[in-house]
């Protein structure tokens, strides 16, 4: 599959630029930006390495407070998502996802707590946390994992990707970083597929599912649950 990159500028936005060229700005901007925006003592000690990439620990811990409801990942309002998060999170599959969609609060906390639960690393930067750094951040995460993992980006239904993600594509595609391409709800089809089906409403799937489980004995489905702590049979 193919992703449909944003093409153009944005309306009122990045003073007009497209966003290949939004992303020569970034590049060209860093170093300004960087010693801007990162504390003298840490730059003294460790140039150009901040921030601290998450452990496993990290994930660990972010998993405990989202399952006890110590934490709202994504803020719909600020278009935050809590910093534990929004500089990526390792896992010890032998994929990443690099790159997804943020205007659906839903899925993103899905996919961001199925990510978590399987262990699977997920790079995702969000430019409202970390502004004119955002870029930078991103790149070390998937420094990261270019190279020893399998790398994807997950689109909208339509396949499409915004302006961000053309961005974080084009360097991709620059880097020769090889990577594949799936829509985000396809992929939530894919790792939760009972309670996807229920919270969507694909009944006809779901009863298919809770069929295979009475033949198969699957019940680890039964206790999968959407972002929000809703299991199927409570959906």
């Amino acid at each position: 599959q193919e992703a449909k990159l944003h093409k153009g500028p944005l309306a009122g936005l990045y003073d007009g630029r497209t966003p290949q060229e939004e992303l020569k700005k970034l590049e060209s901007n860093f170093k300004k930006a960087y010693q801007e925006a990162v504390p003298k003592d840490w730059i003294e000690k460790k140039p150009f390495d901040y921030p601290a990439q998450a452990s496993e620990e990290d994930a660990a811990r972010m998993l405990a407070k989202i399952r006890s409801n110590e934490v709202k990942l994504w803020d719909g309002v600020g278009r935050k998502v809590v910093p534990g998060v929004s500089k990526g999170l390792p896992g010890k599959s032998d994929f990443a996802v690099v790159s997804m969609p943020g205007g659906d609060g839903q899925v993103y906390n899905d996919v961001l707590l199925a990510c978590l639960e399987l262990g699977v690393s997920f790079m995702i930067v969000w430019e409202n946390n970390w502004e004119r750094l955002w870029f930078h951040v991103w790149k070390c995460g998937v420094k990261e994992v270019a190279g020893q993992k399998r790398l994807l980006v997950l689109t909208k239904e339509d396949g499409s990707v915004g302006f961000n993600q053309t961005i974080e594509m084009s360097y991709l595609q620059r880097e020769k970083h090889d990577f594949d391409v799936m829509g985000a709800k396809e992929f939530l089809a894919q790792v939760r597929p009972l309670v996807q089906a229920a919270w969507y409403h694909r009944f006809d799937e779901a009863e298919a599912l809770l069929k295979r489980i009475e033949e198969e004995g699957s019940r680890h489905l039964l206790n999968q649950v959407e972002s929000s702590g809703l299991a199927p049979l409570h959906i």
